[in-house]
């Protein structure tokens, strides 16, 4: 008897801690300042740095656990209108006091955190913020599935628009070898561990020379 009730406390307490890892919260993590309009949209943001008679016009689509300050690097340039959306159900990671009042802004009708929730806000973004004829649309990673999800949605803006996907997940990609159902269990205990920057294990020639950029990008 004493057996099966330390087996049942035992799973009890793997349940719980697994619970926990997918609910709890955690501190936010410190905002960028930039100057830049920050558009709420339901669960996501868009944030346009606006440029006098903008030469062109980027609109970028950040990826999984990503921000859109990863593109910052690329478009340094302040001739270029950057617009950066951000993931539904993502912290806002820069901070500004610049929150214009707009008409068109709503929420996604989209379940929070989909492909096609991310894709509404892109097309919103082209919609309503472009303001140069010179127009591209930059999508890294699951950002790739994203803007490609947004050009189905809406073919008609995407006309004139250069697309770049880098690095891209698509949306009919599937794992070469699907992953044990135990693995698929255990990956937020591994996100877990992963943010405590294991620098023994960025130290392997797995990831090839180790910039502060794809240091930062990794963690």
């Amino acid at each position: 008897m004493g057996l099966y009730i330390g087996l049942g406390l035992v799973l009890l307490a793997v349940f719980g801690s697994y619970r926990w890892l997918l609910t709890r919260n955690t501190a936010p993590l410190p905002r960028a300042g930039m100057q830049a309009e920050i558009y709420p949209a339901g669960d996501g943001w868009i944030i346009r740095r606006a440029a006098q008679n903008p030469l062109a016009s980027v609109v970028v689509m950040h990826g999984f656990l990503e921000n859109p300050l990863y593109f910052n690097r690329y478009y340094q340039d302040p001739r270029i209108e950057l617009i950066m959306i951000s993931s539904t159900g993502y912290q806002l990671p820069i901070a500004s006091d610049q929150y214009p009042p707009v008409p068109w802004v709503c929420a996604s009708q989209q379940p929070t955190g989909t492909i096609a929730a991310d894709a509404q806000l892109i097309n919103l973004a082209l919609e309503h913020l472009v303001s140069s004829n010179n127009l591209r649309v930059h999508g890294h990673s699951r950002g790739g599935a994203v803007t490609l999800e947004a050009a189905r949605q809406r073919p008609d803006l995407f006309n004139s628009a250069e697309v770049i996907l880098e690095a891209p997940v698509l949306p009919q990609g599937r794992p070469w070898r699907p992953q044990p159902g135990i693995v698929r269990w255990l990956l937020p205990l591994v996100h877990l561990l992963w943010q405590r920057k294991p620098e023994a294990a960025l130290a392997s020639p797995l990831w090839g020379p180790m910039g502060s950029h794809k240091r930062e990008l990794i963690l």
